[in-house]
């Protein structure tokens, strides 16, 4: 049953290869959803939070960088 309705999926990461993680429940048939990736390495997006979102320059956010606070 869990095979049929794709329960299980298999997703590639980075550092650890293929994992097995479960689908999204429940399984709709005209919007059935799922697994995009799996979760973001630690800080993986900051460059994109802090320089698109918040507005950060890129000068202050390498200096940030520089002192180790991201």
């Amino acid at each position: 049953h869990f095979q049929a309705r794709e329960a299980i999926r298999d997703v590639e990461h980075p550092d650890f290869g293929t994992l097995k993680m479960q689908n999204v429940a429940p399984k709709l048939s005209e919007t059935p959803g799922g697994i995009r990736s799996p979760s973001p390495q630690l800080g993986e997006h900051n460059e994109e939070v802090f320089k698109q979102l918040l507005g950060m320059t890129a000068e202050r956010f390498a200096q940030l960088q520089a002192q180790k606070v991201i």
